[in-house]
C-alpha cells in the first residue's frame, strides 16, 4: 500500500504519468490578458480536447482565447499553475486527489479523459509465455510511469477485487518508451503502459491483460485543473472554458475519424497509429460518480490522506 508525505505531493504530480518523462519547462510563461487562458498540455492524445477546442473553434465560440503551453508531465504543469506561469492544465486524477488531500490549493474545473472497461486506455503487458493471466496471478515487479498515478492505483484495486493480492506486487518507475524493452528483457515481470505504448506492446508480441472491474466500470482518468485563487478571480473565464472543453469532448466522442488529423497534427503520431489505438471517451459534463470512485480508492490505498466528497475540490461558480 502506497503512502505519500505532504512535501512530496507536487513532486508526485510530476511523476503521475499520463504523459511519461520526468522533467519539463513551460515554453512560454509571460503574463497574458485576463480573457486569454494559458493552457498546459502535452503532445499526447489524452490532451486532445484542447487541440479540438483550438482547431474546431470551440474556445473562440465561447469567448476564450486559449494559448497552448507545452509540457512533458503533469507535475511540471502543477508547478507552473502554482507559480502563475499558466492558468489551467491537464492533471492525472489520482495525483490531483493526493495533492488536494494535503492542502495544495488546486481546483478541478472539468473532467477529462474517462477510463472505460469497454475501451481501456491502459493495461498490463507481459510476455506471451508469462504465467500471469488473471488478477490472482499478478506477482513480482511491474513497471509504471509513476507509483502514484491512476494506472498504478487502478491496477492495485483490480488485483484485490478480482482474486489477487496487490501486496505481492512491487511497482518500479520507468518511462513509457522503455517499458516494452524492459518486459522483453525480463528485467520486470510486466508493465502498465498507456496508449499508444499499450498497442505497440501488442504489435511487439506481448500479451495484454485488461484491468476491468477495478475502480469502476467507468472512472475519471484525467482532469482540467487551475489554482483556486485564479479560478475565483476569473469566474467568467472559467465558466466559458468549462463549456468549451465539454463541447470539444462531446464533438470528439461523436467524430472519431474526423478527429484523427487534429491529433496527428499536435502529437506527430501517424494517422494509422492513432486509428489503431484505444482512445476511450471524454467526459461531456461533471461526473461526480466517476470522480468519487477514484477519491475513495486513493484513500484506501494510501495515495490520499483521506476520502472526501467531490464537491470539496470541484469548481463552483
Amino acid at each position: 500500500m502506497t503512502t505519500i508525505r505532504r512535501r512530496d505531493a507536487l513532486a508526485m504530480l510530476g511523476a503521475a504519468g499520463i504523459f511519461g518523462g520526468s522533467m519539463a519547462t513551460a515554453v512560454r510563461a509571460q503574463t497574458e490578458p485576463t480573457d486569454v487562458i494559458r493552457l498546459g498540455v502535452a503532445a499526447a492524445e489524452v490532451c486532445s480536447e484542447a487541440f479540438y477546442g483550438v482547431d474546431k473553434g470551440f474556445f473562440r465560440s465561447a469567448g476564450v482565447d486559449v494559448k497552448l503551453e507545452w509540457f512533458t508531465n503533469p507535475g511540471a504543469i502543477g508547478t507552473a499553475i502554482a507559480g502563475n506561469a499558466i492558468d489551467v492544465g491537464l492533471f492525472d486524477t489520482a495525483g490531483l486527489i493526493a495533492a488536494h488531500s494535503r492542502g495544495i490549493p488546486f481546483v478541478l474545473l472539468a473532467n477529462g479523459k474517462l477510463y472505460m472497461d469497454t475501451d481501456p486506455t491502459f493495461g498490463i503487458i507481459v510476455l506471451a509465455d508469462s504465467p500471469v493471466r488473471a488478477a490472482k496471478d499478478v506477482t513480482g515487479t511491474f513497471a509504471v510511469s509513476s507509483v502514484n498515478n491512476i494506472a498504478a492505483l487502478a491496477t492495485m484495486v483490480w488485483i484485490d477485487r478480482n482474486g489477487g493480492n496487490s501486496k505481492r506486487v512491487k511497482f518500479v518507475e520507468l518511462p513509457f518508451p522503455t517499458m516494452i524493452d524492459a518486459v522483453q528483457r525480463r528485467t520486470v515481470d510486466g508493465a502498465v503502459p498507456f496508449e499508444p505504448w499499450l498497442s505497440s506492446a501488442a504489435h511487439a508480441g506481448l500479451r495484454t491483460i485488461w484491468p476491468t472491474n477495478g475502480i469502476a466500470h467507468t472512472f475519471a482518468g484525467s482532469c482540467w485543473v487551475a489554482s483556486r485563487s485564479w479560478s475565483e478571480t476569473h469566474s467568467a473565464t472559467v465558466t466559458r472554458f468549462i463549456r468549451a472543453i465539454y463541447e470539444a469532448g462531446r464533438w470528439a466522442n461523436h467524430n472519431a475519424e474526423a478527429s484523427i488529423p487534429i491529433v496527428a497534427k499536435y502529437t506527430k503520431m501517424a494517422p494509422n497509429i492513432i486509428r489503431g489505438i484505444h482512445r476511450g471517451a471524454f467526459a461531456e459534463s461533471l461526473d461526480v460518480a466517476s470522480l468519487q470512485s477514484v477519491i475513495d480508492a486513493a484513500a484506501a490505498y494510501g495515495m490520499s490522506t483521506k476520502a472526501f466528497p467531490t464537491a470539496e475540490f470541484t469548481y463552483r461558480s
